[in-house]
């Protein structure tokens, strides 16, 4: 009913805010209670089966109580896959410590693959760096050879 009259311009409040004052007005109007609005979309009170889960754009940090518990937030990136396009940079910012250990161990286990292609390459180009030296001994040992023989046959 509201969008049949109104239409919200960007500079209003948040798109949840902006309806629901509307809708708040409309004539017979029931909103649901606290304990069902939990039901409807998780944002600082966990439910385990809402229909959805909201994640205010104007807020800097994720509300703890829901984000903070990894098996919360692998149920939550289950039940609702779509989340990781809204929350990704949130979720980089304030990862869970177990994210941060998980993550330092994978950023030392790449170090260190990187590191040994490192050394596989400096040893490559010592070997390289070897085989040119022996090619140049062989060829001034020829060169002095014709040349010894050159001043022989004289």
């Amino acid at each position: 009913q509201v969008l049949s009259f109104q239409s919200r311009q960007d500079d209003q409040d948040s798109e949840d805010k902006w309806l629901t004052d509307r809708i708040k007005v409309l004539p017979n109007v029931k909103l649901p209670n606290y304990e069902a609005e939990k039901k409807f979309a998780v944002e600082g009170v966990w439910d385990e089966k809402p229909m959805g889960i909201h994640v205010p754009s104007s807020s800097d940090v994720l509300l703890r109580d829901v984000w903070d518990d990894p098996e919360r937030r692998k149920q939550i990136l289950e039940y609702c896959p779509e989340i990781k396009m809204i929350v990704a940079m949130k979720l980089e910012r304030e990862r869970c410590q177990e994210d941060k250990v998980d993550e330092q161990a994978e950023a030392a286990k790449q170090a260190e693959i990187a590191k040994q292609a490192e050394a596989e390459k400096l040893k490559e180009a010592e070997q390289r760096v070897e085989e040119e030296k022996k090619k140049e001994m062989i060829e001034e040992e020829k060169q002095e050879k014709e040349s010894e023989d050159s001043k022989q046959a004289e």
